[in-house]
């Protein structure tokens, strides 16, 4: 709504700056010796209107008009946020604590998991300076004709001087009591992930029908290590979130507000196991 009332303003000042302006202009063009004559019948009230917009420098109603222009355009551009966006510094993991990342706005709102039951053969680890840390989570979504297609997209980074190779253990993306995998399971797991470099898993889309606020989770759980063979820790991300926004046109990719807690666990392999 804000949004809408700031680009009905910036027209309303956008077409008045341009009346304001050809007004001028014409005046300068015909000369201001003509216009009593022309404007007898008009009433006295319009001729010192003019009599005033003659009096004021040329500059002021283009630099006016300017501004409106520049005003109109910045509201009306849109308003998309590019899937990953460069960064300096990756953040630390926070084992144990809410975060803000992206879009995605801290809050109390969701249900946070206390924690989840270790992968088979493995423990859960206090240590947080292992080198797969998460990078960022996103939602997305398109409308469509019928519903909104909502996705969400959850990144890591290496963040080692060497390339770590990844195995995927669990992942999973829920939306309103649906369930839904990976778009691409190999995505940045076949290979390895190159040093200092981030990736991410994205999940196929899930569409709703009421623009509600619902609620749901993204989970990824993934094993790494600097060799395939000898892969010996894990890291789960998982998010609880509620979505708090939609894209405003139709067709068009938009990156979600929604508040978001995320949990982060790491896990080794448990020595009683070897």
């Amino acid at each position: 709504m804000r949004l809408f009332l700031g680009r009905f303003v910036s027209i309303v000042i956008f077409g008045l700056g341009w009346i304001f302006t050809g007004v001028r202009t014409v005046l300068d063009l015909i000369g201001y010796a003509t216009v009593p004559d022309d404007a007898k019948v008009a009433q006295e009230l319009v001729e010192r209107l003019l009599i005033w917009i003659m009096s004021l420098p040329i500059w002021l109603p283009w630099g006016f008009t300017l501004v409106a222009t520049l005003w109109l355009m910045w509201v009306s551009w849109p308003r998309s946020v590019p899937l990953a966006s460069p960064v300096t510094q990756a953040p630390r993991a926070d084992p144990s604590g809410v975060v803000q990342r992206g879009k995605a706005k801290a809050s109390g709102t969701p249900r946070r998991a206390a924690s989840f039951p270790a992968p088979e053969g493995m423990i859960k680890s206090e240590r947080d300076d292992f080198d797969l840390i998460p990078h960022r989570f996103l939602l997305r979504a398109k409308r469509t004709d019928d519903g909104i297609d909502v996705s969400a997209i959850i990144q890591y980074r290496n963040r080692s001087k060497r390339p770590l190779w990844l195995a995927p253990l669990t992942h999973e993306f829920t939306l309103e009591g649906k369930v839904t995998m990976s778009e691409r399971k190999s995505s940045g797991i076949s290979v390895p992930i190159a040093a200092e470099t981030s990736d991410g898993i994205h999940f196929n889309a899930i569409r709703i029908y009421k623009e509600t606020d619902p609620g749901g989770t993204a989970e990824f759980t993934v094993m790494f290590g600097q060799a395939k063979d000898t892969m010996r820790s894990a890291l789960r991300m998982h998010y609880d979130f509620t979505v708090r926004s939609y894209p405003e046109n139709k067709s068009t990719d938009a990156v979600l507000e929604a508040d978001v807690a995320e949990t982060v666990e790491y896990y080794v392999i448990d020595p009683a196991s070897d």
